[in-house]
């Protein structure tokens, strides 16, 4: 593949990923598994997903509360353990051996799948 298909792929993957994000969440069922395609190893391509889900989420925040949707003070409850919990699992992550990572990423990205493709 050369590096402009490559390219287009990934800025298309992101694309999608970042409007799948915004609404609902759940983009990295995109993304990861794209670049994991694309040769990175899974613990990167992970690491990298989360800097692209950083920015859609500061671009989402700020857009929303531009619109006047804000639920920031509700959500300070909900945040602080959130925060403490993503913490603990990138360290726990992050000590992994890549083989492990990428059987339980796997298999985490699997059950997350099942209640998106769910009807309601």
């Amino acid at each position: 593949m050369d590096d402009l298909t490559v390219w287009l792929l990934l800025a298309l993957g992101g694309l999608v990923a970042g409007v799948i994000n915004t609404l609902a969440g759940g983009g990295s069922l995109i993304t990861v598994p794209l670049l994991v395609f694309m040769g990175l190893p899974a613990t990167l391509a992970n690491g990298t997903n989360r800097i692209g889900v950083l920015f859609q989420n500061v671009v989402s925040t700020w857009r929303f509360r531009r619109e006047g949707l804000d639920g920031l003070r509700e959500a300070i409850p909900v945040l602080i353990p959130t925060v403490a919990g993503s913490a603990i699992g990138a360290a726990i992550a992050s000590r992994m051996s890549a083989e492990l990572f990428k059987q339980i990423f796997g298999v985490a990205m699997i059950f997350l799948l099942i209640p998106m493709l769910r009807k309601k």
